[in-house]
């Protein structure tokens, strides 16, 4: 069966490959930048609205995506149109005088005539700093009508600047009022270190195709025999297993080789042989215990039905954040679920205790239940 075996193993370094391939335009897209072309017509004579437009550009949520290029109304208003920029904004020569004589001298905004993208992406920052500016605009002219009211140990004045100053210092680090980390439905993932993850899991699986052969009934026959002699089948159980740990370890050391070339980030790596040493003996224990329930000869067949439905259903190919509520549940409990959950930990750097002793613990019922079943059925001979 040796042959049989090399073919699997040939076919899952094929879809490996392919799979990397696919990763790498994968990375590709998603590192490719998203940039927002605006173009700034007017308020070249005012110094202070120079200031704040300095202020503007620096703010990491708008340098990040978005260039701005300083032109004349009548030449923004041809590159909108013609879609060279995606936005234009118009600004009055003397705005910020006007603003703290307090007359509210409007900006104008005109988008791109198309759609794109970008544009509606600039139309989303506008409205949110439109709402930012509402609220501090809505508190300070509180302030002022409650001074009409009631007397205030400071002027309505200087309550109002303090107000303002407080709400630029909120608007401008406004980054103090979030945790520093990554809500998306991977958990601390991106989508590719998930997909790399999911991988390095699935190969494996498609590869125990092959192991078949391992529990065929000339085996049974045999290992029947050895339990004549003196070789009990928990020691032979334990032999099996340990191969099948060495094989899906080597094997998972390779996969994550190959998938480190494709140009992971430098603080995620998937070569972490402790802890992938402790999948494979995961995946071992699972490949053992559903071909010693199978006892059939089409063994390799139902092992890759229920193998497919593991992964799917536990998370492999989509998180459980896209299932429905009831199933999402289902799903964090499956060894699937678990097994990413450890390699997840592994490739940030910081194996979960929990994670790792759940894995272990898992592997170690799943070849006792396979011992179990091989007992029950021993005793009714080979079939």
């Amino acid at each position: 069966m040796i042959p049989l075996f090399f073919l699997i193993l040939v076919i899952t370094l094929t879809l490996l490959a392919g799979a990397v391939l696919s990763y790498s335009r994968l990375k590709g897209q998603e590192g490719s930048p998203v940039r927002i072309d605006v173009a700034i017509a007017g308020g070249s004579g005012d110094a202070m609205t120079e200031k704040a437009l300095l202020l503007v550009q620096q703010m990491e949520v708008v340098r990040s995506i978005t260039k701005f290029h300083r032109t004349t109304r009548a030449e923004a208003d041809q590159k909108v149109a013609d879609g060279t920029y995606d936005a234009a904004v118009y600004l009055n020569d003397n705005m910020y005088q006007d603003i703290n004589q307090g007359r509210n001298t409007p900006v104008l905004i005109r988008m791109a005539d198309k759609p794109t993208f970008e544009s509606e992406l600039f139309r989303e920052l506008v409205l949110s700093g439109i709402d930012d500016l509402q609220t501090a605009e809505a508190s300070i002219y509180a302030v002022y009508d409650m001074s009409r009211e009631y007397p205030m140990a400071q002027s309505a004045g200087s309550v109002a600047n303090r107000m303002a100053r407080e709400y630029i210092k909120l608007f401008l680090s406004r980054g103090v009022l979030f945790k520093n980390s990554l809500l998306a439905p991977f958990g601390e993932m991106t989508g590719l270190e998930y997909a790399g993850i999911s991988i390095l899991l699935i190969l494996p699986l498609i590869l125990g195709v092959g192991c078949a052969s391992f529990y065929g009934r000339d085996e049974r026959v045999t290992g029947l025999l050895l339990a004549r002699r003196g070789v009990p089948l928990w020691l032979q159980s334990l032999i099996r297993v340990t191969v099948l740990t060495g094989i899906m370890w080597l094997f998972m050391l390779l996969a994550a080789a190959v998938i480190r070339l494709t140009g992971m980030p430098e603080e995620v790596s998937l070569f972490r042989p402790p802890a992938l040493l402790a999948a494979a003996f995961a995946l071992a224990a699972y490949i053992h215990l559903v071909y010693s329930a199978l006892r059939s000869e089409g063994g390799s067949f139902l092992y890759l039905i229920v193998t497919a439905a593991l992964i799917i259903l536990g998370g492999g190919l989509f998180p459980p954040e896209f299932m429905p509520a009831g199933l999402a549940r289902a799903t964090a409990a499956l060894p699937f679920a678990w097994w990413q959950k450890l390699l997840a930990g592994a490739a940030l750097g910081h194996v979960s205790a929990g994670a790792l002793a759940a894995v272990l613990a898992g592997a170690v019922l799943m070849v006792a239940a396979a011992q179990l079943i091989q007992g029950l059925l021993s005793r009714g001979g080979v079939r």
